[in-house]
């Protein structure tokens, strides 16, 4: 949700800067299937049934998904790198991506700021497979999920997810802005097309 509401900011500020919905529907990115794996494994970690990969000994495959979940989305933003705001959004999933590698495939959340519930129960539990409890020998703690935000929903953010967040919102807007352009016919072109007719 906190994401989506990126989004509809970013569409928001889009119109007040006079950006147009057609450019979105214009809009096309190079390589846009890699994000079909992408959202296919964030889908499935934010399941209920990511459960089945919370026991110790199958880490490998979690982490190995997490790699590729992470990858796809940083690669596919390395490859449209001409669309600015979405290397904001690498940076940004490359910052979550750096403190999970760096404590062993989770993401570390400060659990001292998050109210009781049975999703907390699970995750100190070690029933979610890719987050875990912030401690004392946690790695990298100032990129964990350290933030709480009561904006849209109550949700513990990092400092990645800002940095995200942020970039899908000026993702939108310079999507809006920005004008589908049509390359013009060569003058070379031009006089084949006369001669045929």
């Amino acid at each position: 949700m906190i994401f989506l509401s990126a989004i509809l900011i970013g569409i928001l500020v889009g119109l007040l800067l006079k950006g147009r919905f057609t450019n979105l529907w214009n809009l096309s990115l190079r390589h846009a299937w890699l994000l079909i794996p992408w959202f296919l494994i964030d889908t499935f970690f934010n399941s209920r049934f990511s459960t089945v990969l919370s026991p110790q000994s199958l880490r490998p495959i979690v982490i190995s998904l997490l790699v590729l979940q992470y990858g796809l989305l940083i690669l596919v933003a390395l490859i449209n790198w001409n669309r600015w705001p979405l290397l904001v959004v690498g940076l940004g999933e490359a910052a979550n991506f750096l403190v999970i590698l760096a404590n062993g495939g989770r993401m570390p959340v400060d659990t001292a700021q998050v109210p009781p519930s049975p999703r907390l129960d699970a995750l100190l539990g070690g029933l979610i497979p890719h987050y875990g409890n912030m401690t004392d020998g946690t790695r990298l703690a100032f990129l964990c999920d350290r933030i709480p935000v009561r904006f849209f929903t109550s949700a513990m953010l990092s400092v990645g997810d800002i940095i995200l967040w942020f970039g899908l919102l000026l993702f939108m807007v310079h999507a809006m802005r920005t004008a589908h352009t049509v390359l013009p016919q060569s003058k070379t072109a031009s006089a084949e097309d006369a001669s045929e007719s």
